[in-house]
């Protein structure tokens, strides 16, 4: 049963996840699926953000391809210090997000509140444009006004984060 096919090797790993294993059927009808996909929209659909390689222009696009073609690449330092101590990588060793400015020296153990301005700003900017743009794509009076109040609460919500994250810094929040 089990065959790369294209298709991931997810199901090759259930035992050490300690899964059950994709029935025959299951295992054909996402195949089947698959298959049609690819046929659908072409060799790229298999590729990692291939489904972009007809507006990126390029073989294999990457998540960066996406940012600069989106116009978004100048957001790239927010969402790479938001990942540090997600991807390994040497920064991630000496910067700790959720850290106190003047605690950099110590492991953080546990969840923090701190180092969440950046990181908060940048997801209700996020969801708010990508609601404005679905909104937007059968525009009414009704949905230009509450793009409007999304915009809005976008700001307010950043200064709230900053605001928040001052009173951590200065001790004056828990």
């Amino acid at each position: 049963m089990a065959s790369k096919h294209g298709l991931s090797l997810d199901n090759w790993y259930y035992k050490a996840l300690g899964y059950e294993p994709l029935s025959e059927q299951e295992f054909n009808e996402i195949k089947s699926a698959y298959q049609h996909l690819v046929s659908r929209f072409g060799r790229a659909y298999k590729e990692n953000y291939g489904w972009s390689e007809p507006v990126i222009g390029k073989r294999k696009p990457t998540f960066r391809d996406i940012e600069e073609k989106a116009g978004l690449d100048h957001l790239r330092p927010f969402y790479k210090m938001a990942s540090h101590n997600v991807h390994a990588n040497p920064k991630s060793v000496f910067f700790k997000l959720g850290l106190y400015p003047r605690s950099q020296d110590i492991l953080l153990a546990g969840p923090s509140n701190m180092g969440l301005a950046d990181p908060g700003q940048g997801t209700a900017l996020s969801l708010a444009q990508i609601t404005v743009t679905l909104l937007s794509m059968e525009a009414n009076i009704d949905r230009l006004v509450i793009c409007s109040i999304l915009m809005t609460l976008v700001k307010e919500i950043g200064e709230e984060f900053v605001t928040i994250q001052g009173q951590l810094e200065n001790g004056e929040a828990a």
